[in-house]
Formats: structure tokens, C-alpha cells, sequence
């Protein structure tokens, strides 16, 4: 079978019914709304990088208020700069529109990994993110979303996110 050229393509789709040119475009720029897991080799989706109009239709279910991020990752110093990359890889606005961030950690006794240890991995976690910013050379709007990505974070141990069950456990 041959592959059509991107102008036969364009052509053969505007050839379509609407409702079904319709649907085929929700289908393929939107969002699938499962969980965003972030790790070492992640990188943005590629719908971001076509056009202005694809990302900012992308960017609308990508970002929407039932979007959910988990950074599943191992080392706090080195993974920081990874949240620090999610977050410039996207405009400013949209991640700020985030309300779900989990950062996954190991673990292996939920008994002993209480509040307060989880807290102070949260504020560790802020401080590095808030270095990897300086040092990204992310200007003061771009420190301001990181340090409010911060605040959002929760911090779990991988055995407590319910979503990390398909991936693994890594108690």
C-alpha cells in the first residue's frame, strides 16, 4: 500500500462528513486524561510541537482541571531537575493551571514514612527545584510557577499511589 503525501490527506479529509472530521480530530488532539507519569527520559508529548493552533488545542485537555502529573523518580537532588524541565517545557500559564502533582518516591514501610518526613522531603524537593530554575536561567516569572508548582506537590511513596500499580510496585 502506498502512503499518501500531506496535501492528499488534507484533501481526502475534507472530503469527510463534519461529524466525522469532527470526531477524528477530538480523537487525535485531545488528551487521553489518564495519568501523566514523568520520568528520567520523558519528553512532551509531540503535540505540542506541530503548530500554535495544535498546542493550544492540545494544551486545553492536556492541562484541564482533571489532569493529573505523577514525577515517578528516584533521587530528590537529581529528580528536581526534572519538574523543573516539566515545568519549561510548557508555558507558564498552563502549568500553573495544574492542581494534581504527585512526586512518587520508593518506599518500602508506609508505617514509618509519616507526615513530617514527607514534608520535609517536600520542602527539600522545593529548595532544589527552586536552584535548577536559577540555574536554567528561568527568569522571575518562570521561578514564581516553579516555586508555585512546589507548593503543589504531594509527595507519596509508590506503594500508597494506586496509579503506579500498573507500572509496578517498587517496595
Amino acid at each position: 500500500m502506498r502512503q499518501a503525501d500531506v496535501g492528499e490527506l488534507k484533501r481526502l479529509l475534507k472530503t469527510l462528513p463534519q461529524e466525522l472530521y469532527d470526531d477524528i480530530f477530538a480523537l487525535t488532539f485531545t488528551a487521553s486524561g489518564q495519568v501523566e507519569t514523568i520520568s528520567e527520559g520523558w519528553i512532551p508529548p509531540h503535540l505540542f510541537s506541530i503548530s500554535s493552533a495544535t498546542r493550544a488545542h492540545f494544551a486545553a485537555s492536556y492541562f484541564s482541571s482533571s489532569s493529573r502529573f505523577q514525577f515517578r523518580l528516584t533521587d530528590v537532588v537529581e529528580d528536581s531537575k526534572y519538574v523543573v524541565k516539566w515545568v519549561r517545557a510548557f508555558s507558564h500559564h498552563d502549568i500553573a493551571a495544574v492542581e494534581d502533582i504527585k512526586y512518587v518516591r520508593r518506599g518500602r514501610c508506609l508505617n514509618t514514612w509519616d507526615q513530617m518526613a514527607r514534608q520535609i522531603e517536600k520542602t527539600y524537593l522545593a529548595g532544589r527545584m527552586d536552584h535548577w530554575a536559577r540555574m536554567l536561567r528561568l527568569g522571575d516569572e518562570g521561578k514564581d510557577v516553579v516555586r508555585e508548582v512546589a507548593k503543589k506537590i504531594e509527595v507519596l511513596v509508590a506503594d500508597e499511589a494506586e496509579e503506579m500499580r500498573p507500572f509496578g510496585c517498587w517496595a
